[in-house]
């Protein structure tokens, strides 16, 4: 294939994702965002660890086709793994659960990296596990579109933003979260795709916990851009259900709709992004979290 041939490809798949992307919210979405929401019951342990706690990073697992009380053990079983964190009574919050559909199809990561929209976009383990398997994640990035690159390219280069280091550090009051973005910019750069330096924010781990407000601190941030910033704390409103945005037949689960103001645009490498979580609304932003989110964003480890 000639350099100028695969140039005009990677134009038409860049109208292709730019179309998906604006039209994601509306093939997903059901519940506005100012839908009344009830409170979830806080499922942190009294006192959490006083020394620094290292956390493994679960790989994605498959979940197609599980029945729903099979996808609720899943979540449990991972949520057991840090009984120094979450009670032992936990159970997922059907505020953020309860809408998955049993036995359905899930959006795969070769799905969105690879094939796009159709009977393939279930391909690969579940990319929604990257959450699901990994609870104490309570804020993790997420790309917003699907990348059908199976029109232009016989490789499949699965390079998402990926979480490798994930420590407590009680001295910030804080999860500190380690990204490769780098890489993901690379994809980006290498099949000419718009938007390349825009990430979600995704944040239903939080919520399942019983953290019900977010905010992103500027000032102790850095080489980030909050798009539409609300100026106070907002209130956490995803959560996973049947969608149809992967094309596949039935749909698919998938987490449901897209904050506006959990978009971040990354200026440039490393970044840092200090979150704010809070159980309950706060006053302003100067009442100190329940706990802190922070991440840095750079390359591989």
């Amino acid at each position: 294939m000639n350099a100028r041939l695969f140039y005009l490809l990677g134009i038409l798949l860049s109208l292709i994702s730019i179309f998906w992307s604006k039209n994601r919210d509306l093939l997903d979405s059901s519940v506005p965002p100012e839908a009344p929401s009830p409170k979830i019951e806080f499922q942190f342990v009294p006192e959490l660890p006083k020394e620094r706690v290292s956390i493994e990073i679960n790989p994605m697992i498959e979940l197609d086709f599980k029945a729903k009380d099979e996808v609720f053990d899943i979540r449990k079983k991972y949520v057991a793994k840090y009984p120094k964190f979450v009670k032992n009574t936990y159970q997922p919050s059907q505020y953020v659960f309860g809408r998955i559909v049993d036995k359905a199809a899930w959006w795969g990561i070769e799905g969105l990296y690879f094939y796009g929209p159709g009977k393939q976009s279930i391909e690969g383990p579940s990319e929604e596990s990257r959450f699901i398997a990994n609870p104490l994640l309570l804020v993790g990035l997420c790309e917003f579109n699907a990348y059908p690159l199976s029109a232009i390219s016989g490789r499949k280069d699965l390079s998402y933003p990926k979480p490798f280091n994930l420590f407590w550090e009680p001295e910030k009051l804080a999860f500190t979260v380690k990204y490769d973005v780098k890489t993901y910019f690379r994809y980006f750069v290498r099949y000419n795709l718009p938007d390349r330096d825009q990430l979600d924010l995704i944040s239903y781990n939080a919520r399942d916990l019983g953290f019900e407000y977010l905010y992103i601190f500027p000032k102790t941030s850095s080489n980030v851009e909050f798009l539409n910033p609300p100026g106070k704390a907002v209130r956490i409103t995803q959560f996973l259900q049947l969608g149809s945005s992967c094309g596949y037949p039935g749909g698919g689960n998938n987490m449901n709709f897209e904050q506006n103001n959990m978009r971040i645009k990354i200026a440039q490498l490393p970044a840092k992004i200090h979150i704010g979580l809070w159980r309950d609304q706060p006053a302003d932003i100067s009442t100190q979290p329940d706990i802190n989110v922070i991440m840095d964003l750079g390359g591989p480890e």
